[in-house]
């Protein structure tokens, strides 16, 4: 058991190690997008050599970093807000009441991340288990999206906030909307700042997948943990879709999954 508990806290330990390259890699073409640092340049800035980097980096995101890179650009951003506008609010987001999911966030440092939670869920008792509904939660992290369906969120919310959150579900995989057009959709065009406000505070990382809201003029902009991290997901997403790994939004009886919205719980406050 030892043993394997060892193995497990290595690779864990590899994946963090990983990632923190790449996200250096990432930040130093953003940088430097204007000159397009080659591949040796790239790789020599993270201390590797150019074919360890090269093979780590489609490891991780099933494409090169050339074209990785070209997933992140201004004129790859506009092309699909222009496709994904037009399908953005087509569908209807079913409710029930169950409660599930209230807070995903990207932490960088545990302690920090525990304390916050604390602080924003006083009342709340907090045991250290991966229970069901977390499990069915963490499988997108691995491309299984059957789950999806049975995942609950467990949400507190203005009226406005919860109608942004439940618009940014619609917004499918790859696709990228802006702040605009979310304004426009929930029928308050001229609120685009309190949209901006509602993302911002979005509670649940990726799961509501605010980082697929970007800028008009195609740039990504900020994101609430990170314009690197937000980076990476968008690129990693649209290489993911490129080579038809296509993410299952839809049951399989062609049912749309369900997402539970509890806007009501004191209890925790």
């Amino acid at each position: 058991m030892g043993d394997k508990t060892n193995v497990t806290s290595v690779m864990n330990e590899q994946k963090t190690l990983d990632y923190a390259r790449i996200a250096q890699a990432i930040g130093y073409i953003r940088e430097n997008f204007k000159r397009q640092p080659g591949l040796d340049e790239i790789a020599g800035e993270v201390a590797l050599s150019t074919a360890h980097f090269q093979r780590m980096f489609t490891e991780w995101a099933g494409v090169s970093p050339k074209k990785f890179l070209q997933y992140t650009s201004i004129e790859y951003a506009k092309r699909i807000l222009n496709e994904t506008h037009a399908s953005l609010f087509d569908a209807a987001q079913e409710t029930a009441t169950d409660k599930g999911i209230c807070c995903m966030e990207f932490v960088d440092d545990h302690d920090a991340a525990f304390n916050s939670l604390r602080k924003k869920f006083p009342n709340a008792k907090f045991t250290s288990i991966v229970d069901e509904v977390q499990q069915n939660a963490l499988f997108i992290f691995t491309q299984d999206w059957s789950k999806l369906k049975e995942i609950k969120l467990h949400l507190k919310g203005t009226g406005f906030q919860l109608k942004v959150w439940e618009t940014l579900l619609k917004i499918p995989v790859g696709g990228l909307t802006t702040y605009g057009d979310i304004a426009v959709g929930i029928n308050n065009p001229r609120a685009c700042r309190a949209v901006g406000t509602a993302v911002g505070e979005n509670p649940v990382a990726f799961l509501i997948p605010c980082h697929r809201v970007i800028r008009a003029s195609g740039e990504l902009g900020n994101y609430h943990w990170g314009e690197i991290r937000k980076t990476a997901m968008i690129g990693w997403e649209a290489a993911w879709l490129a080579k038809e790994y296509i993410y299952k939004w839809f049951c399989p009886d062609g049912e749309e999954h369900k997402m539970a919205w509890l806007t009501d719980y004191h209890e925790l406050q």
